[in-house]
């Protein structure tokens, strides 16, 4: 189901500009030549080989007989620093992605990662490709091995798993209905949309109802309804979390603060 779903997807998107790319922006035959000219001038210019990639992505699919080559090109470029050339190859999935290319982007983040197990762009995209596969705790598994994020990375998280939330819910699939999917799927609509709490309510009120014992969705649960205004459906949420698990200070103190402001 999956493969059929990505398939359908990769239509509807490939008939379209890339994501956040405007028809008309650059003329990409001719920004594809110039660029083709930098890198006869100087074979190593990473910037060039990367901007011929996506002048080559920007025309039609009839017109990108030349971008295999591009694009082995580019990875011989930065073949003497494992961390350009995986940079090289994530931004490549990245392109991939922006252009619907769903599975081609997929193998460029794994091969990104197998020269640099640390590349961070690659990372995101693969999170980015278990929440469009309908594997939510894979996708926020990887997200939180980041840890912290640069401003840069936190953008490309949010456009990424927006994408990714979008395909999933056109694609019609679905997930095991278990409390973990539900909450880490909340858990990652709270990431792609910080100003739209609503937006992870549903899965994470499934996920109160299949374990009512499970504080951390009742604290994500308060924590939603206060950003909401709903002040009564915080506190509510707040009393399960410490029901659930009395020991939990930094709860009691949010509760105390919302009975105080009654």
């Amino acid at each position: 189901m999956m493969f059929v779903a990505r398939i359908g997807c990769a239509l509807l998107l490939c008939a379209a500009p890339a994501f956040g790319q405007t028809p008309g922006d650059e003329n990409p035959d001719l920004a594809a030549e110039a660029y083709a000219a930098a890198i006869a001038h100087d074979p190593s210019d990473v910037a060039a080989h990367l901007g011929r990639i996506e002048a080559l992505l920007a025309l039609h699919p009839y017109q990108r007989d030349e971008l295999p080559d591009a694009v082995e090109r580019a990875v011989e470029a930065t073949a003497d620093s494992p961390a350009d050339q995986a940079r090289a190859l994530a931004l490549w999935g990245d392109l991939h992605w922006r252009n619907g290319m769903f599975d081609l982007a997929e193998a460029d983040w794994r091969r990104a990662l197998a020269v640099e197990p640390s590349q961070r762009l690659a990372q995101i995209g693969l999170a980015s490709v278990a929440l469009m596969d309908g594997a939510p705790t894979t996708a926020l598994e990887r997200i939180r091995a980041l840890g912290e994020t640069s401003p840069e990375e936190y953008a490309a998280l949010v456009r990424f798993l927006r994408d990714a939330h979008a395909l999933f819910v056109a694609s019609g699939a679905v997930f095991a209905d278990r409390t973990d999917n539900h909450l880490a799927y909340a858990m990652l609509l709270v990431t792609a949309y910080p100003d739209a709490p609503q937006e992870a309510l549903l899965p994470l009120e499934r996920a109160t109802l299949l374990a009512p014992e499970n504080h951390a969705a009742w604290n994500l649960m308060g924590g939603l309804r206060r950003q909401l205004g709903d002040d009564s459906g915080a506190r509510s949420a707040y009393r399960r979390s410490l029901t659930a698990n009395p020991d939990q200070p930094y709860t009691q103190r949010l509760l105390e603060e919302l009975e105080g402001a009654r």
